[in-house]
C-alpha cells in the first residue's frame, strides 16, 4: 500500500475516480525510492528525483503566507474545510451538507519541502491535511484551484482542491 499523501505537482481532482493517477497506483507504478518518515504526525516525502519540484537544497515551500485564510473543496462526497490563524496556531473547520456549521479542531502548520501540512485531531480522529501547489478541478463546476488537497480523519481519506484568501480559485465561463 502506498502513502496517504504525496507533496507533487500532479493534478488532483475532488473525485479521486476522475484522476487516472492516484497516489496508490503512482507507488505501485515504481517510484519505489520513496519513503515516509512521521514526525510528529506529519508526513514527508523525500524525492524521486530533483525534477519533481522538490528542492534540492532543502528550502521549505513558502507559497502560502502564514496568515492567510485557507478552504479545501471536495465532492464525492461533498466537504469542506477551512483553515484560519487563531492566535498562535490555526483553526481548521470541517463542514459537509449534513453539518454546515461544522466541527472546528486546533491544527498545527507544517512546511514542508513542497507542499504545506496541517496536523490536529477532529472529534478523536487524527486529522492530517496536505496541500500542493498545482492546478486542480472540483469535477462539478468550471473553476480551477491552484492547489490540490488530500485529507485524512482517521481512517478516511478526502481528496480536493485548494485555495486561499491570497490566490482565489479561478472562475471559467461555465460556472454555475
Amino acid at each position: 500500500m502506498g502513502p496517504p499523501f504525496a507533496f507533487d505537482r500532479a493534478p488532483r481532482y475532488a473525485d479521486p475516480m476522475q484522476h487516472e493517477l492516484t497516489i496508490e497506483r503512482r507507488w505501485a507504478l515504481g517510484c519505489t525510492s520513496l519513503k515516509w518518515v512521521s514526525l510528529t504526525g506529519v508526513l514527508l516525502l523525500t524525492a524521486c528525483s530533483a525534477s519533481d519540484g522538490i528542492d534540492e537544497d532543502g528550502a521549505v515551500f513558502g507559497g502560502i503566507s502564514p496568515e492567510a485564510t485557507i478552504n479545501l473543496v471536495g465532492n464525492e462526497p461533498f466537504w469542506g474545510f477551512q483553515i484560519v490563524p487563531e492566535g498562535m496556531g490555526y483553526t481548521a473547520t470541517y463542514t459537509t451538507p449534513e453539518n454546515i456549521a461544522g466541527t472546528a479542531a486546533m491544527v498545527t502548520r507544517f512546511e514542508g519541502n513542497n507542499g504545506l501540512g496541517f496536523s490536529g485531531e477532529l472529534d478523536d480522529a487524527a486529522l492530517q491535511i496536505a496541500l500542493t501547489p498545482g492546478e486542480c478541478s472540483d469535477t462539478m463546476s468550471d473553476a480551477i484551484y491552484p492547489y490540490t488537497a488530500t485529507v485524512s480523519v482517521g481512517d478516511v481519506t478526502l481528496f480536493g482542491c485548494g485555495y486561499t484568501s491570497d490566490e482565489p480559485a479561478s472562475v471559467g465561463p461555465n460556472a454555475l
